[in-house]
């Protein structure tokens, strides 16, 4: 067998054939090291993390208990250790006050982003991305670029699925102002020029 699953994997590193740990490791390492790097943002922290994830996960695979899948339990390790090394850490994010937030709505940012050319709304969708924290970028990549259900999304962070609904929608209000800030920004500095 050329791809062995997941399952297969953990099942021979528990028989005792560690070497299939390495596959585990070289199949998920991309995604581990993403998910620390979105909640701490910094390289270094999350290589340090990412590798702690992996020591962890080889030492406690007995107790994977299979209701869900590998990958899952492993992410929510990654989510787990990664909070934990932030608040160590303390990194100090600036939050957009939430009463702001709600005068704005889902058809505003649609409608809004109707507006502009395509290039330039995915210049200032990045650099938005970029302004929110750590847990933000990483509810965004879960739901959006892995195109997870919140069901998912959920068991990786621990939080319920009504509380995944609505970090995701308040990450969404906020990303609009972001963006809404960039383009008013954009606009004055073009009537400077």
């Amino acid at each position: 067998m050329l791809n062995p699953s997941d399952q297969i994997c953990v099942d021979k590193v528990l028989a005792g054939d560690s070497s299939a740990f390495a596959v585990l490791v070289e199949r998920h390492k991309n995604n581990v090291f993403n998910i620390c790097v979105k909640i701490l943002g910094s390289r270094e922290e999350a290589e340090e993390v990412a590798q702690d994830t992996f020591l962890k996960v080889y030492e406690k695979l007995d107790t994977f208990k299979k209701e869900s899948k590998f990958s899952t339990w492993l992410f929510r390790i990654a989510y787990n250790m990664s909070i934990s090394q932030q608040r160590k850490t303390k990194h100090n994010h600036s939050e957009i006050d939430d009463y702001q937030l709600e005068n704005f709505t889902e058809d505003d940012l649609v409608d809004q982003l109707h507006l502009e050319l395509k290039e330039e709304r995915e210049k200032r969708l990045k650099s938005a991305i970029q302004k929110l924290d750590g847990e933000q970028q990483l509810l965004l990549q879960l739901y959006y670029d892995k195109e997870m259900s919140v069901v998912q999304v959920a068991e990786i962070t621990e939080l319920s699925e009504s509380n995944v609904k609505v970090k995701i929608h308040r990450t969404r209000q906020r990303l609009f102002k972001l963006m809404q800030t960039t383009a008013n920004t954009t606009v004055k500095n073009a009537q400077y020029d």
